[in-house]
């Protein structure tokens, strides 16, 4: 029986997942400039060396969230695929 077969290519899957983190980051950084007070720096300051509340520190931040991102398509992507070569099916009933 055939069963479709699903696989991940890990460069796009790299490349979405850096640009969706690094999203997900502006729209942290822009939550804190409405709710200062909400403690949101110190998970930055701990993950994003580099950090700080100018420019520079919030450019440094996107490329590493980015980078974050890509790595760990790149590592995700083939795992996945490894997992789900012959695996998966679109049948209900088993």
């Amino acid at each position: 029986m055939n069963q479709p077969s699903f696989s991940l290519r890990p460069v796009p899957f790299a490349l979405s997942l850096g640009i969706f983190l690094m999203i997900a980051l502006a729209a942290c950084l822009l939550f804190a400039l409405v709710v200062p007070e909400g403690g949101l720096h110190r998970p930055w300051l701990q993950f994003f060396p580099g950090f700080d509340w100018n420019p520079v520190g919030i450019v440094v931040a996107l490329v590493e969230s980015f980078f974050y991102g890509f790595v760990s398509g790149i590592v995700f992507a083939p795992i996945f695929n490894l997992f789900a070569a012959g695996h998966v099916t679109l049948d209900k009933a088993s």
